[in-house]
This record gives C-alpha cells, structure tokens and sequence, in this order.
C-alpha cells in the first residue's frame, strides 16, 4: 500500500535562509521511488506553492490550512470563504491598522505593495506572480484563507469578536491566520487519504507550528522539527534536527521507511 508523508513547508522543509536543502530533495526522490507519496500540507495556498518550488519532487499538497487539496494536478477540494463574512474581517482589520494578505487558489489580494517584512514580501509575490497579485477589494474573488501580521504591537482578539465564533483560526507569534470554520491540514489530509483509499494510521506527517497539531495527531506517525513549539514537540513520536540540519532526513531515516536502497 502506497504511504502518505506529509510535510509542513515554513520551518519543516524550507527557510529563507538555506531555501530546501539538497538531502531533502534527495529524500523526497528516494520515498517517490519506492512509491510513496509527498505532500505538502501548509498554510500557504497555490499562489506562493507552485511558483516557488518547481524544482522539489512532490506530489500534491493540502493547502491553505486544509481548504486547498490539490494531487497529480488534480483539484480534489477547494473552498473559498464567504465574501461577506471577508468584508467584515477586512473592516476590522483596517479599523485595527494591521497589515494582511488574502491568499487564494489562484491569486493574492492585498492593501499594501510595501511591506519589507519576510513574512509578506511583496516584491517577491509582485516578481512571481505579476497581476495576479491583486488590491483587496479586487472583484470575483476566491479566498481560502488570510494571514495578518503581528508585529511588534500585540493582536487583541477582543477587538475581532463579531467574527471569531466564524472562523477557524491560529495565533503564531508574528502571524494570525484565518480561514473558514472547521478547516484545518487534518481535515484537508482526510479528504485527500479518501480519494486515495489509504489509512492515516499508515501515513507520516512532519511540523513545527500550530497550524499542525490537528494533523499531527491525525496520523499514525507524528514528526516535530527540532526548533518546533513546544505544543508541537509534545504531540510528536519523534523530534528531529532542525531544515537547517536536513531534519527531515534525519527522522526518514531513524524512522526506518526505506524500500529503496538510496
């Protein structure tokens, strides 16, 4: 039976600073050989997945925190927030000064072109994706999920009240993100292991935030990265090396998954 490894991006298998490692490429190729399947399952959504890793083996993703599952090219779920609930989030936060993206299925909606933060680097988006980096209050728009920046001046929830009880949502330390009620990268995983008729018991994820406790505990075998919080360590089997230290082939290989000689 084909296994599923999923595999969080930020902080799992990707840093800015050191981009994917090499081994991770190599890990990646050997579990494809040996017919295993990769996906990412990330907060990030189409737009800022596929233009920015052409060249790392995978075989789909469960995107936008499990409103996006896309597999072999294939579109297996994708759903968008409701547009007049987006309206009353985005006054809020207008009312509340804070900076924030719309990330779709296709295009990223956003206020400002400006922001020099790493998390929301504009210029990078405005290079890769031209127009399709659009205004907020662009016309016909599919939003799967929303990302607000923290920064130095605290998030109170109490001012975003009205909308809490409507969404589902994870508090990082620099990033608030925000999608529809009661999706998470576990019930994205779900979705797609159906399609595949393969049983989360045999299946592996790997993660370092929040945003992957639920499919963490979804899944048979549960992987933290070295630097994770520590929510994250506590629901793990194993705790890794950091991407920084090729973590995830460290733990593929303490793991004992090989089929395929390397």
């Amino acid at each position: 039976m084909n296994r599923v490894f999923f595999f969080d991006i930020d902080g799992t298998i990707y840093r800015d600073t050191v981009g994917v490692t090499q081994n991770t490429v190599k890990a990646f190729e050997r579990l494809r050989r040996q017919g295993d399947y990769v996906v990412f399952s990330t907060g990030r959504t189409t737009p800022s997945i596929e233009p920015e890793f052409p060249n790392v083996p995978y075989d789909g993703y469960v995107g936008g925190n499990g409103t996006q599952v896309v597999f072999c090219g294939r579109i297996i779920l994708n759903i968008a927030m409701d547009d007049g609930l987006l309206n009353r989030i985005v006054a809020c936060l207008r009312r509340d000064g804070r900076e924030f993206v719309m990330e779709g299925d296709w295009d990223l909606y956003s206020d400002s072109y400006d922001c020099n933060c790493s998390t929301f680097d504009y210029s990078f988006y405005k290079e890769k994706l031209g127009d399709r980096l659009k205004p907020t209050d662009a016309r016909d728009r599919h939003v799967n999920k929303m990302a607000v920046l923290i920064g130095k001046r605290p998030l109170e929830l109490e001012k975003y009240r009205e909308i809490l009880d409507e969404v589902t949502y994870v508090l990082h330390e620099d990033v608030w993100e925000l999608g529809p009620k009661s999706c998470s990268k576990a019930s994205g995983a779900s979705v797609l292991l159906k399609h595949l008729g393969v049983s989360p018991q045999e299946c592996y994820a790997f993660g370092d935030s929040k945003n992957d406790l639920e499919i963490l505990e979804y899944v048979g075998h549960a992987i933290a990265m070295g630097d994770a919080c520590e929510e994250v360590k506590r629901r793990a089997c194993l705790v890794t090396d950091t991407v920084e230290r090729d973590g995830v082939q460290k733990a593929l290989d303490r793991l004992g998954v090989w089929e395929c000689p390397g």
